[in-house]
């Protein structure tokens, strides 16, 4: 058995099954359930990881740090309508899945009074509570959880 991301099986179905595997399909209640973008977004496949991207905080090289910085920000929380469609291309060619707002909002260390803001007005108003150690969080958590 090896576990290999939706995006990977999507863009290469034919090779993996003509090299004589499988995918995992399951089922739930007799409903068939088969991995796919839809079924994955909609949470009726859950056999799902996320994709963690984890750099250092503490980089001493400052302009590769922002540059890092810079490019998760822009792919996360652009808003721009034009960029966000290429970005979705890019994302759907990859057969990767948009992270929710919700999702999203689980990325940044919140109080109470922050709970209710968009994501779009978190990283514009409290930018520096995205960029926190997995560890700031109680309890300790590693990325998005599902």
């Amino acid at each position: 058995m090896t576990y290999l991301s939706l995006g990977f099986i999507l863009n290469n179905l034919e090779m993996i099954k003509n090299d004589g595997f499988d995918i995992l399909n399951y089922k739930i209640n007799d409903q068939l359930i088969i991995p796919s973008i839809q079924t994955v977004t909609d949470g009726t496949y859950r056999w799902v990881r996320p994709y963690n991207a984890i750099f250092s905080l503490s980089n001493k090289d400052d302009n590769k740090l922002n540059s890092i910085k810079q490019f998760i920000k822009f792919t996360l929380f652009n808003q721009s309508a034009d960029i966000k469609k290429q970005i979705d291309k890019v994302y759907e060619l990859q057969g990767l899945i948009l992270l929710s707002d919700k999702e999203l909002k689980q990325m940044f260390l919140l109080n109470d009074q922050l709970r209710n803001q968009s994501p779009q007005e978190l990283i514009a108003n409290h930018e520096n509570l995205f960029w926190v150690s997995d560890y700031s969080f109680n309890p300790v958590k590693f990325g998005v959880e599902f």
